[in-house]
């Protein structure tokens, strides 16, 4: 958010709770105290939350249903509808309330819809209107995109049995002042200063008796305050022409607002070092975030982490959502440390156990046991199950071939029997083999067989095509040689011509019984006396008389926000009468270049009068260029430091760098220097000259001063300088090393210590598992202790060989 939309958004806010003061006491969203004395603090308290979960209201009184008396009209009756001003002519309330049922009928029967709620009636002719405005309850702010919202109804003509156009727009003033000092049946359109036309519509789009749903949608160009309706300002018809336009249930809201309903979400893992809870982001919104209904100092974006280390895991987490408009919505997640459920499966010998969480076991059953994980936060349940070996004998069937020698646990044996020996099992159990042996004979096996000229045979890896006697020697299943013979032979098969056939479309041609009428070559199989086929072929071609040649070419989008992808059709021939669609045939136009296309898949249709059409293909818009840019990494200072935030390098020509946090901004900024008195995240929007644009974010961590230097940069390459990233502490302190963890850029760990002297530690040698990590930059977690008092400190360290 920027620097004029925090202001108004403070603004909006005071504004509100002061209103709400001036009626009773009134909670103050950001005091961290209960104003109004409900048991209720800040935004827990329903009185800060937005009256409707990711939308404003600006329109009050938008259903006509506030007001002071029955009236009708509003002028004569000194505007009892409350909020709303009659600015020109008399405007009709109707009301049911103040209605008897014949008069509620007969307005039913004369304009054609049921009369359930007030509603305003109001008449037009030429230049003139009946006209009534608002204050609104925000200020419409330059540049944002707003939705207008209303149910209308043309409920009368002056003269029926004419053509009426009239042009119905609505205005806004800059100031509530110039809607409240404006004079009464003045033209509001040569009002000083004059009105901003905000959206319109024709009354020759209306239904005459019927409801219609309106909907607008409009960007100011300067901030807005206050609105009116009336006939458009440049309408020229007759004054003795016109039309009354009934309108109700009136509503403008941002239309680029954001549901934050149920949406605090978990990313990532909560059983590893690091995770998130989240929200969606929205340059609009601000946030902040709590814990077991504290705020985390510092935690200020639409994510927060979580480390599996840190004591505030598990809890209840809160997000309060700050709206431009002045409210809040929050939400709420309870994080539960989970329990894994693991299963184990365990075989021992009789006399054996096994080590499980702790202790040994070695009796059969069924266990379940819970314990802390040594390598994350969770708890496991364990269900493992033991069973135990008895001795068992193993049966072995084989076969030898005659004549040949059999090994079986170091013996030799030659004739077919059965044979023992004892020995251990797979599992370390005492078992017997028992061997049952068998002998085997050569075999020789004869095929005969009888194919169509033409035809191939696989046998025993050759291929014949010729007739013949073979003979093949192999080894058969049981390893013993044996004897294979062939005997094929083959017949003659009649191939047939080919049958060409034209056909015109809706034609259909009838072969070997068969019905064909699309376009391919077909065949149809008969047997002849000796057995073997004889194969005909029917060769359709079909022909299209709309066909239409052209060809596609496209050019891709520079990128997804640019938007500027040209697709262009080029017909064979020129013809004034070719209609073209690129969305697959739901909408067709005279156009033969389509410009400022986005992204995506278009589908390409060319039509010749309404029977002819052509699918010229699917063409895909991509991107050309995708921004890619890096800023500062994660840093860690001390208080009082300074910091160079700036863009390092971009693939593409930048136009601007707009740099924010949640206590500063710097637009159009190459570099920045801040110093934060605390730990900040800075966010930089980069658009390149294309307008294509990526947002990226680093954190500097502030931290007081320490008696321990962590360095920022170190070369492990064995020149015997600075090979090892070592944390070296004051030589009068003796601080002990409670854990210490190297993280790469996507949160894995590549080296860990702990429990131990700071000054015995081994460091980092810039490997992981014994091979060298690519340079580059990687984070630090550390904690250390001295006596009570315990540090945490984490950062960056830049790696260079």
């Amino acid at each position: 958010m920027n620097q004029l939309h925090v202001t108004r958004a403070v603004f909006l806010l005071i504004a509100f709770f002061a209103a709400f003061t001036m009626i009773s006491a009134q909670e103050i969203c950001d005091n961290q105290l209960d104003d109004d004395n409900d048991g209720l603090i800040d935004v827990f308290d329903p009185d800060c939350l937005c009256n409707t979960v990711g939308g404003f209201e600006f329109i009050p009184n938008g259903g006509f249903e506030d007001k002071s008396d029955c009236c009708t009209n509003l002028n004569d009756e000194n505007n009892c509808l409350e909020h709303w001003t009659i600015l020109q002519g008399t405007p009709d309330l109707y009301d049911p309330d103040c209605m008897t049922p014949s008069d509620i009928e007969d307005t039913e029967n004369l304009y054609g819809f049921e009369i359930e709620s007030t509603f305003i009636n109001f008449g037009v002719a030429g230049s003139f209107s009946e006209t009534f405005g608002t204050c609104l309850l925000g200020t419409l702010q330059a540049g944002e995109t707003y939705l207008f919202e209303a149910d209308y109804a043309q409920t009368d003509i002056f003269f029926p049995d004419e053509e009426i156009v009239a042009q119905i727009a609505i205005y806004g003033f800059e100031s509530c002042t110039a809607l409240e000092n404006h004079t009464y049946m003045a033209n509001p359109c040569d009002n000083s200063p004059a009105p901003i036309e905000l959206a319109s519509f024709f009354t020759n789009t209306l239904t005459n008796q019927e409801l219609l749903d309106l909907a607008l949608t409009f960007t100011p160009s300067v901030d807005i305050e206050s609105i009116f309706i009336r006939v458009h300002c440049d309408n020229q018809n007759s004054n003795n022409q016109g039309i009354f336009l009934s309108m109700d249930n009136l509503s403008i809201q941002t239309i680029n607002n954001q549901t934050f309903q149920d949406s605090i979400t978990v990313n990532g893992n909560v059983c590893e070092f690091s995770f998130f809870l989240e929200v969606p982001d929205n340059d609009l919104y601000s946030y902040q975030w709590y814990y077991e209904g504290n705020p985390i100092d510092g935690e200020t974006n639409a994510s927060i982490e979580l480390n599996g280390q840190n004591p505030l895991v598990e809890g209840l987490y809160s997000v309060a959502i700050y709206h431009p408009d002045g409210c809040y919505y929050y939400d709420d997640f309870q994080l539960v440390v989970p329990t894994i459920d693991q299963e184990e499966f365990y075989t021992l010998c009789p006399g054996d156990s096994v080590f499980v969480a702790g202790q040994y076991w070695s009796e059969t059953g069924d266990y379940t046991i819970n314990y802390l994980d040594t390598i994350s936060p969770c708890q496991i349940l364990l269900e493992f199950h033991i069973d135990l070996y008895d001795q068992y004998e193993f049966l072995l069937l084989d076969t030898i071939c005659q004549g040949m020698d059999y090994e079986f646990q170091g013996e030799i044996y030659t004739e077919p029997g059965t044979y023992y020996d004892s020995l251990q099992s797979f599992a370390g159990c005492d078992s017997v083999y028992i061997l049952q042996l068998t002998t085997v004979e050569a075999t020789e096996n004869e095929s005969i067989v009888a194919l169509c000229e033409g035809d191939s045979y696989e046998w025993e890896g050759n291929t014949y095509t010729e007739s013949g006697y073979y003979t093949e020697e192999y080894i058969n299943q049981f390893g013993c040689d044996s004897v294979l013979h062939l005997d094929i032979s083959f017949d003659e098969s009649i191939i047939g011509d080919t049958l060409f056939i034209e056909l015109a479309e809706g034609e259909y041609y009838v072969f070997d019984g068969d019905t064909f009428d699309m376009e391919g070559i077909y065949t149809s199989v008969f047997s002849s006396s000796g057995g073997c086929d004889s194969t005909a072929f029917l060769s359709i071609v079909t022909t299209n008389p709309c066909a239409i040649e052209a060809m596609v070419d496209w050019i891709d989008a520079d990128c997804e926000a640019a938007n500027n992808g040209i697709i262009q059709i080029i017909p064979s021939s020129p013809n004034e009468n070719y209609q073209v669609s690129i969305d697959g045939g739901e909408n067709f136009s005279s156009a033969l270049l389509f410009e400022a296309l986005p992204t995506g898949m278009y589908s390409i249709i060319i039509r010749e009068g309404q029977d002819c059409e052509t699918d010229l293909g699917t063409i895909d818009i991509l991107t050309l260029n995708d921004l890619q840019a890096s800023i500062n990494p994660d840093t860690t200072i001390k208080i009082g430091g300074q910091v160079t935030l700036t863009l390092i390098e971009s693939n593409t020509n930048i136009e601007t760098v707009h740099w924010n946090s949640a206590k500063e901004s710097c637009q159009d900024c190459i570099s920045f220097v801040v110093s934060p008195e605390s730990t900040t995240s800075y966010t930089a929007t980069i658009i390149d000259e294309n307008g294509c644009s990526i947002l990226l974010e680093m954190t500097i961590f502030v931290r007081e001063s320490t008696d321990i230097y962590v360095p920022n940069i170190f070369s492990p390459n064995q020149d015997g300088i600075n090979d090892r990233f070592m944390i070296v502490p004051a030589q009068n302190k003796d601080y002990e090393l409670v854990e210490f963890v190297i993280y790469d850029r996507w949160g894995n760990p590549v080296h860990q210590e702990q429990d131990q002297s700071l000054r015995s530690m081994q460091g980092w040698d810039g490997t992981k598992n014994s091979r060298a990590v690519a340079q580059g930059v990687y984070a630090y977690y550390l904690i250390v202790q001295e006596g009570n008092n315990q540090q945490i400190l984490k950062g960056s360290i830049t790696l260079i060989r």
